[in-house]
């Protein structure tokens, strides 16, 4: 019998600055990868961002579930269009885009991790969330309270479901233990 792994939809929310400016962004990705392993929860995202791609790499040589979402309809509208990478992890093309794609991983999931904290990249993800009261994990570089104080005014209904961290471990814990948690109350 297969193992089951929850599936958590990842988003990168990282301004330029945070990727360009900071040399330490792999290992960052690393560490966010080792968590999930540890916490065995499954990612399904957008390719295309560093961050991401080397998550879904990391996990997938642990053996934990990953897909990744192509915004093209093809392998060659993939690479050639869209000048995306290949890479080591199955991706669905689905040729919707790429919010297309980041609906159908939202959609596709029980819990949401978003790594970065760019306020405007923030407010774009998390809008489109609605009422679903999924768990939703945000890593962060900057001040975890100054992250949910700037949250809590635009989505004050979501605050009971978001989770802010710069400890990885900590993160995956939190998100893991409340998808179980509402797993178990539906």
């Amino acid at each position: 019998m297969k193992k089951k792994y929850p599936l958590v939809s990842m988003f990168d929310a990282y301004s330029e600055k945070e990727i360009f400016g900071n040399p330490d962004i792999i290992l960052h990705a690393n560490n966010l990868s080792l968590a999930f392993v540890k916490a065995k929860l499954g990612i399904i995202g957008r390719v295309g961002s560093s961050v991401i791609d080397t998550v879904l790499t990391k996990l997938i040589e642990n053996n934990i579930p990953v897909v990744g979402l192509s915004p093209a309809a093809t392998e060659r509208e993939h690479e050639k269009a869209f000048r995306l990478p290949h890479v080591s992890f199955p991706v669905v093309f689905t040729g919707r885009g790429a919010l297309g794609s980041d609906f159908i991983a939202l959609s596709s999931s029980h819990g949401m991790l978003i790594a970065g904290s760019d306020h405007e990249s923030l407010l774009g993800i998390l809008g489109c969330v609605g009422d679903r009261g999924i768990p939703i994990g945000i890593f962060t570089e900057e001040n975890p309270s100054e992250v949910r104080s700037y949250l809590s005014k635009h989505f004050p209904n979501l605050m009971v479901n978001i989770f802010v961290s710069k400890d990885a471990n900590n993160l995956a814990r939190d998100i893991s233990a409340e998808m179980r948690r509402q797993h178990l109350r539906n």
